[in-house]
């Protein structure tokens, strides 16, 4: 949760996507209440800003967000501040001065300003969310979150990208060893080792966050890996990751997909055929999955 009361607050929503905007009443005052989602962070929440504000034209903004999965517990308590906040006059300061923020406040502090950052590229948004972060990293070195937030900040440089870069891995690195668990500092080291075409360590990242996240295993990500695993020429390396994947997780079933192109590919065909029609009858696979398994079918009988 973050409460800002400044000029330089606007109606702009946190978020990438609105889900709702509407308006509601907060401390007596008229306000507007955006619901939004940023599914690139894979967050949830909502921003509620008071229109008009004080005479001196500034605005308050209070944001309260949590990752899409605790969203449903996370909304309560949200729903629950709001209703304890109260405006006593004019020129209340609701918020901490940004040096004075604790290191979660300050983690939320640079997660609204990327998020504001990807939308708008205003180089002081980004600024303000290195800061931020790098003062939530010093503050508090053995949070895992902090050293992922940190790494995506330095990722999103706008200049000098090269130094902010080497920064970026370095503290995704920072962030595994913290916490093996953190799928999403795993994924965005893997996105980094893409970008610099250091295909095999990506391909190690990702098999280890589906292993930990299986769900995370949509066929988006399986074409992906498979592509992936196309292009490194490790195929035979693929077929037993994917052979193993879905014995271990068998309702991750996008995963059949990968599985039996690069079956295919080995030589392994009737295996790969067998793969696809398991798939594409199966009725409890999502429509896309099916849809693509018979697609496959088709195209190779």
């Amino acid at each position: 949760m973050t409460f800002v009361w400044s000029r330089d607050v606007t109606e702009e929503p946190t978020g990438d996507e609105v889900m709702s905007d509407a308006r509601m009443r907060l401390g007596g005052r008229d306000a507007r209440k955006i619901t939004w989602r940023t599914p690139s962070m894979g967050w949830r929440g909502y921003d509620v800003i008071i229109d008009g504000g004080a005479k001196d034209g500034t605005r308050f903004r209070f944001t309260c967000h949590a990752p899409e999965f605790r969203w449903r517990e996370t909304r309560s308590l949200c729903d629950r501040v709001a209703e304890t906040i109260r405006f006593p006059n004019e020129t209340a300061q609701v918020a901490k001065p940004s040096d004075e923020a604790s290191p979660q406040q300050q983690l939320e502090i640079a997660r609204e300003r990327l998020a504001l950052f990807l939308k708008n590229q205003a180089v002081a948004e980004w600024q303000g969310a290195y800061e931020a972060a790098k003062k939530a990293v010093a503050m508090e070195p053995r949070s895992s979150e902090n050293w992922r937030i940190y790494g995506y900040a330095n990722s999103l440089a706008p200049a000098d990208r090269e130094k902010y870069a080497s920064q970026a891995e370095s503290a995704y690195r920072r962030s595994i060893e913290l916490d093996a668990r953190n799928t999403q500092a795993r994924f965005l080291l893997a996105s980094l080792l893409i970008s610099r075409d250091s295909l095999a360590p990506a391909i190690e990242q990702i098999e280890t966050a589906l292993d930990v996240k299986p769900e995370l295993a949509t066929r988006k990500v399986v074409e992906d890996l498979t592509h992936l695993y196309q292009k490194t020429g490790e195929r035979d390396r693929g077929v037993s990751f994917y052979s193993g994947f879905v014995v271990r997780h068998p309702e991750a079933r996008a995963a059949a997909l990968g599985q039996a192109i690069l079956l295919k590919d080995t030589g392994k065909r009737a295996e790969a055929l067998l793969a696809l029609q398991k798939l594409a009858t199966d009725p409890s696979a999502a429509p896309d999955e099916t849809a693509q398994a018979r697609a496959l079918l088709n195209s190779w009988l």
